[in-house]
């Protein structure tokens, strides 16, 4: 069973030492608890005995508690880091920075990295990042370095669509990120395979629900390469899909794909209308950005949320 995560990305007694750049650079998560014991025997392992080990070396029920929840992730399952989770006065307050899923890679899922901060992070669990530099703000209260969240309202809103892909049978070990769709054969979860799946996920609901609206002959899927086509009398949409809850994310890898098909097969049609869709509504940043590419460009364009249009 692939399970969900939240996992803090500042050390320091005050919390004031961002690390969150040099995981992205490395691939890693981590955690600075216990920080010059080389946890790799105890990995997934036998707590009972590292809990012996840290309470000898003076370490606190809490910080063990972390470090047992930090050594049990698995490949497969999936992490939100956050910024923060301290509340603003009485209100909850998590601002959620970026995914990943862990991995196993070259053999290897947990290393020790015992240097001195920022050579060193402590403690690092291997992950593919599904993306990273994005600010998700939400009212949860999620304060601990190390969350396993249980209750499936929080993951769904923790994790959207990402939570929604996985496969539904599992019957790897818990060293393997092979799992079982519903077919029945063994996929690899990774982060371009969630990529994927919500991909289609969303292209082929946006489909349909065209399709029902304008009917079939109106909307084609996968026309040289475009996820999606909508011809009316009156214009053109080309429509590309991206799996992102950051609205500047697929806006940045999704438009150059899109002027390419424009030149490439469509810049001699009248009233082109180029469309990203992702997962979220656009924020402050995300809006001055659609704005900015509106007033460059000269060529009509929009994004649209997944979000809004599912509802």
């Amino acid at each position: 069973m692939n399970n969900f995560y939240i996992l803090g990305t500042k050390y320091g007694e005050k919390n004031n030492q961002d690390v969150s750049q040099y995981l992205q650079k490395r691939g890693v998560v981590s955690t600075g608890f216990s920080w010059l014991s080389d946890l790799s025997r105890f990995y997934n392992g036998n707590f009972l005995e590292l809990e012996k080990i840290l309470t000898l070396n003076g370490e606190k029920p809490r910080t063990i508690s972390q470090v047992k929840k930090f050594l049990s992730l698995k490949p497969g399952d999936l992490i939100a880091l956050k910024s923060t989770g301290a509340p603003i006065g009485k209100t909850a307050n998590l601002e959620i920075i970026g995914y990943a899923v862990v991995v196993e890679r070259d053999g290897v899922v947990y290393k020790h990295d015992p240097d001195e901060f920022p050579l060193g992070l402590g403690h690092l669990i291997n992950v593919d990042f599904l993306e990273f530099n994005i600010h998700r703000k939400l009212q949860l209260g999620y304060g601990q370095t190390v969350h396993k969240l249980k209750d499936q309202n929080h993951i769904d809103l923790v994790f959207g669509d990402y939570s929604g892909v996985l496969p539904i049978n599992n019957t790897a070990s818990s060293s393997s990120t092979k799992n079982k769709n519903t077919s029945e054969k063994l996929v690899t979860v990774s982060a371009s395979f969630i990529r994927k799946a919500v991909h289609n996920k969303i292209q082929q609901g946006v489909y349909e629900k065209m399709v029902s609206l304008f009917g079939d002959k109106a909307v084609k899927m996968e026309e040289n390469f475009v996820d999606i086509i909508f011809t009316s009398k009156e214009y053109t949409e080309l429509i590309e899909v991206k799996p992102y809850h950051s609205a500047s994310s697929c806006i940045r890898e999704g438009l150059g794909q899109l002027l390419s098909y424009y030149q490439k097969h469509y810049q001699n049609r009248k009233n082109i209308h180029l469309v990203i869709i992702g997962l979220n509504k656009p924020n402050s940043i995300d809006k001055d950005f659609i704005e900015f590419i509106q007033k460059t460009i000269n060529v009509s364009f929009s994004y649209r949320s997944w979000e809004e249009l599912n509802n």
